[in-house]
């Protein structure tokens, strides 16, 4: 039996369709789930960050079915409010440390009487400065 003969280009239309098929089917199980990423292929970042939030949701659910029974959910629930209490004081923290620093710059912003500082020498205020140059940020 003697094999199918294809032109190039009836090969590249072919391989054309085949890819048109593979991102319709990625498509439509996008449709299909809701979720924009489902693997950690597609976008990692994206992926595992919708994974943590599915989780804490998760979390949050199965305390609120705890609750709707009718029990006690002091026991199952406390251990999960405190961690994520923990990582909201967490956040706060670093956000708070983040506004800090950000007002520091704001207030260092170059005025009618400040020159603009040389590109790879700011220092925030309470960084120790030795010849115009951040010790702490080895500037």
């Amino acid at each position: 039996m003697s094999g199918i003969v294809l032109s190039s280009s009836v090969r590249q239309n072919l391989l054309s369709l085949q890819s048109t098929a593979d991102l319709l089917s990625t498509t439509q199980n996008r449709l299909a789930t809701g979720n924009k990423v489902n693997s950690a292929l597609d976008n990692p970042t994206s992926f595992f960050t919708a994974q943590s939030l599915n989780n804490r949701a998760s979390d949050i659910g199965n305390l609120l079915a705890v609750r709707d029974t009718g029990e006690c959910p002091c026991e199952p629930a406390e251990p999960l409010l405190r961690a994520r209490i923990t990582e909201i004081d967490a956040e706060m923290d670093r956000l708070g440390r983040l506004r800090g620093d950000l007002v520091a710059m704001a207030e260092q912003l170059p005025s009618a009487t400040c020159p603009d500082p040389v590109p790879g020498t700011w220092c925030p205020p309470d960084h120790p400065k030795t010849e115009g140059r951040c010790d702490a940020c080895s500037i």
